[in-house]
């Protein structure tokens, strides 16, 4: 089958605009391939690169946007998305000879696709909510793009069930059109039991979280709940990989509470590459207090690796490790200490919490069930549109 994937951002010739989606279109291009199917993939000058070529395997075409030429003023009203859903036209004869046309960010120019009976799936992970003033020069527009884009495709995917019901009460998409595929993971690169390098850390209790350095993912609670922890274990070391927005805020946090020799910040680290991986294998436990989210990769790939993962206490993430961790209240720093306590006290279970972890890896979020997953409803939009 040929498939026509169509992304904001794509990770080469570099990385680390929108991590996530990144290793999503990423990783599932490859698995395509694998699966022997022809993978196209429109997407922007993000991340560099050329206006086509190929990417082991992956044949690439770039489209132009507002913020190409105008940078963070292209993105004011969300006008870099609708120049890029409008430019991503022009390839309107590789639409039409492919079977499938999967956008991995919603597109303004979905009625095109419509009106030409051109198969389109679209793709959804959360809802972003209006917190600042900022937001509210871009964030109603892209509501605009992302409802057009839902409303006017033959099927939605969206990555949980929570997800799902947003789609439903926010978006009013009929159910009857919304499929729930999870992400997937590399599980053979995954899952080694065998603790290992980073060696500065080996004597200590080490707690790692894996994402944006940004509010939604509830990171201050976690800043707050480690001075409690550190009132009986002096033994800890609290790992932040990601970048972001916050990290000035989550700083001068640390430095309040006199906490900085415990916590270490690596930056971005490459999702394919050794680095991320080591911190994986050496970490004790994972703690992921987000408030918000679609299907987090950054669990997944931690229960891949056997790690007992404490989280936040909402549907998408109950959904997705299930009896794998430990679930807290959100914004609740105290419950959350208490959680890390009781996983440092008793190693038996963090090795029981990890097991179970990846055995639900294991049965739902390997590449290959997602791809069939995903495929059965490219078959079934298709033949839908045959009838």
């Amino acid at each position: 089958m040929e498939i026509t994937l169509v992304s904001s951002v794509f990770p080469y010739p570099k990385k680390g605009v929108y991590v996530g989606i990144e290793r999503h279109v990423y990783e599932y291009s490859k698995a395509l391939l694998k699966k022997g199917h022809e993978v196209n993939v429109i997407t922007t000058f993000w991340n560099g690169g050329k206006d086509r070529e190929e990417f082991e395997g992956i044949n690439i075409y770039r489209v132009s946007d507002l913020s190409l030429k105008f940078g963070r003023l292209g993105r004011l009203f969300d006008l870099h998305y609708y120049t890029f859903s409008k430019n991503i036209l022009r390839f309107e004869r590789l639409f039409k000879s492919s079977e499938i046309t999967h956008a991995l960010s919603p597109i303004y120019t979905a009625n095109w696709f419509k009106k030409n009976e051109v198969p389109l799936v679209t793709q959804f992970y959360h809802r972003d909510e209006l917190k600042k003033i900022s937001d509210y020069l871009f964030m109603p527009f892209h509501y605009k793009i992302e409802k057009k884009s839902y409303s006017l495709s033959n099927a939605v995917i969206t990555p949980s069930i929570a997800s799902k019901n947003v789609l439903i009460e926010k978006y009013k998409i009929m159910e009857n059109l919304i499929y729930v595929v999870p992400f997937g993971v590399n599980i053979e690169a995954f899952g080694i039991k065998k603790k290992s390098e980073p060696e500065e850390f080996k004597d200590e209790i080490v707690l790692l979280f894996v994402g944006p350095l940004i509010p939604r993912k509830g990171l201050l609670s976690l800043i707050k709940a480690l001075p409690i922890v550190l009132e009986k274990h002096k033994n800890v070391k609290l790992i932040l990989v990601g970048e972001g927005s916050q990290k000035r805020d989550l700083v001068k946090e640390i430095e309040k509470f006199g906490i900085r020799e415990y916590v270490d910040f690596t930056g971005y680290l490459d999702g394919w590459g050794e680095k991320l991986t080591r911190y994986y294998k050496r970490a004790d436990i994972f703690v992921f207090p987000s408030l918000k989210e679609g299907l987090p990769q950054a669990v997944i790939e931690a229960m891949a690796h056997r790690k007992p993962v404490i989280y936040s206490d909402i549907p998408p993430l109950v959904e997705t490790v299930g009896d794998a961790g430990i679930p807290v209240e959100p914004k609740d720093p105290k419950a959350l200490a208490n959680a890390i306590r009781v996983l440092i006290d008793d190693e038996e279970l963090r090795d029981e919490l990890g097991e179970r972890g990846r055995k639900r890896v294991e049965e739902n979020f390997t590449w290959e069930k997602v791809v069939d997953q995903t495929v059965r409803v490219y078959e079934e939009t298709i033949g839908s549109k045959r009838r």
